[in-house]
């Protein structure tokens, strides 16, 4: 299993917070995504092998209107 924070820029509200944790669920290989909303991060982790590259990542949060970067 690999894990990514992405930081996450425009996050105001809890509606936000649960259409980008439902974006990268979405995606095929992972298996959990949890918004800090106030701190603005996501943590996601997900299948090495299998999971989405970090730019899937990235377009997927961009798809429920936001904008995403790679975090440390």
């Amino acid at each position: 299993m690999a894990h990514i924070r992405l930081n996450i820029s425009g996050l105001k509200n809890r509606d936000g917070q649960e259409r980008v944790e439902r974006a990268l669920r979405d995606l095929p290989g992972v298996w959990a995504a949890v918004v800090c909303l106030d701190q603005s991060y996501a943590d996601v982790e997900y299948m090495d092998d299998y999971g989405p590259s970090a730019d899937d990542l990235v377009t997927a949060v961009a798809d429920a209107g936001f904008t995403a970067r790679i975090g440390g």
